[in-house]
């Protein structure tokens, strides 16, 4: 998950936020009424709703039953963004979709590290 995670800050909240630097609805659409204040000024992609998928992606490769219920969780942080009027839907889309592609990455690559030590541990002990 911290793999997950940290790749999803460094693209998101890092990356792309700075490169689009798209504003919030509530700043553009003055008939919007933001529920709560966001630190940040920019809205593509929703950080909230890419860290909650890229981490209950991760955990689903891993435990299946306890990251379905992350999933349900992290569906209900991006209704969320959506209903407080911090971010527009293809922010909250956008979010979600990079969001599993930092998870399935992270599990990719913690797979191919435990996979190499373990066959260095059994190179050993053969020896």
């Amino acid at each position: 998950m911290l793999i997950a995670l940290g790749v999803g800050f460094l693209l998101g909240n890092v990356f792309l936020k700075n490169l689009v630097m798209r504003p919030r609805p509530f700043v553009t659409h003055t008939d919007l009424t933001a529920l709560l204040v966001p630190e940040d000024p920019w809205s593509f992609p929703s950080g909230h709703t890419l860290s909650s998928f890229a981490a209950a992606s991760a955990l689903y490769f891993f435990h299946h039953k306890t990251g379905f219920l992350a999933f349900l969780l992290a569906a209900a942080i991006a209704f969320s963004r959506l209903y407080a009027s911090v971010h527009y839907p293809t922010d909250v889309l956008t979010g979600a979709v990079i969001g599993v592609l930092c998870g399935i990455i992270a599990a990719w690559l913690t797979d191919r590290v435990t996979d190499q030590c373990h066959t260095l541990r059994l190179r050993k002990g053969k020896k």
